[in-house]
């Protein structure tokens, strides 16, 4: 059964809330620069060069209407048992960083943090923030369907990663993220569902591109135009996922991975809605999945 979730309002004085766009705005020359910043490989170069772009141009929102949900999650998980070991499984930039980090405050120095990703450019933006905020992390470049991370976590985060995974390999996928769980430990799982009969490609067509574009051109926000064009097109041309058509398909993945689901909630439903999603747009559900170990 899902449960929708009250949302949590925030206040132009949220003081984590303001470090985290501060630290936002101060990444987006990173981001956006040439030669030794530019740390991606040609696959994924126009996707994180555009995701941090257009947040900070305002036009996706990235985890803003999500982020007051998943800091109660935390929260209530570190009241369960203390969150010694969390381990960050994906990131595009280091918004689930910040968002354990409002989550646990001043405690964010306790545990150890792990932030693994296969692409060097979110990992660098991590340590970036962590070192701005004052606490420390590890980071890991590895490609977690592949090998998953060694270790005990009493907390594994993920959000949307079954979008970029192929549906036949998602159980797989599950199993990876779920193995280096300590007994007793959950797996945060966070993830748009966009229900349909079978699971579908996402990609921008041409007059979504343009219409995109001309919205970045408005708002460049003092950032050479030309520059912001370029960046949005090669996101928009980088920015193909998979849709993940049913709670049940996900449910099934999870039991598949050898893990049982604990509770699954629903966030929010895009039609009542101001999130701005960074996928054609279509109609979506997001929700939270909770998983555990078998033993």
């Amino acid at each position: 059964m899902s449960v929708l979730l009250e949302p949590r309002a925030y206040s132009p004085t949220d003081h984590a809330g303001m470090i985290a766009e501060a630290a936002l705005a101060l990444s987006v020359p990173h981001v956006h620069a040439d030669g030794a910043h530019a740390l991606c490989g040609n696959t994924c170069l126009g996707y994180h060069r555009g995701w941090m772009l257009l947040q900070h141009l305002g036009l996706i929102s990235g985890l803003a209407s999500e982020r007051g949900y998943i800091v109660e999650s935390i929260r209530e998980l570190d009241c369960r048992r203390p969150l010694d070991r969390v381990l960050i499984a994906g990131s595009a930039d280091f918004g689930l960083l910040s968002v354990l980090h409002e989550a646990l405050g001043e405690g964010i120095a306790r545990p150890v943090i792990v932030i693994a990703d296969r692409c060097d450019t979110p990992l660098d933006l991590c340590l970036r923030y962590a070192d701005r905020m004052g606490f420390q992390v590890q980071v890991d470049r590895r490609d977690l369907l592949e090998y998953p991370v060694p270790g005990a976590f009493d907390l594994v985060m993920m959000h949307s990663l079954l979008s970029f995974c192929p549906p036949e390999r998602r159980s797989m996928l599950l199993a990876a993220l779920g193995a280096p769980l300590a007994p007793g430990g959950t797996l945060l799982a966070y993830q748009s569902i966009r229900p349909s009969p079978s699971p579908v490609v996402l990609a921008y067509s041409d007059e979504e591109v343009e219409a995109l574009v001309g919205r970045a051109r408005d708002a460049q926000a003092g950032l050479p135009a030309d520059l912001v064009e370029a960046h949005v097109r090669a996101f928009c041309r980088a920015k193909t996922t998979v849709s993940v058509e049913s709670v049940e398909s996900v449910s099934a993945a999870i039991a598949a991975a050898g893990l049982v689901q604990t509770d699954c909630r629903l966030m929010l439903d895009s039609a009542h809605s101001r999130h701005k999603a960074a996928t054609p747009r279509s109609h979506f559900l997001k929700y939270e999945f909770r998983a555990s170990r078998s033993d």
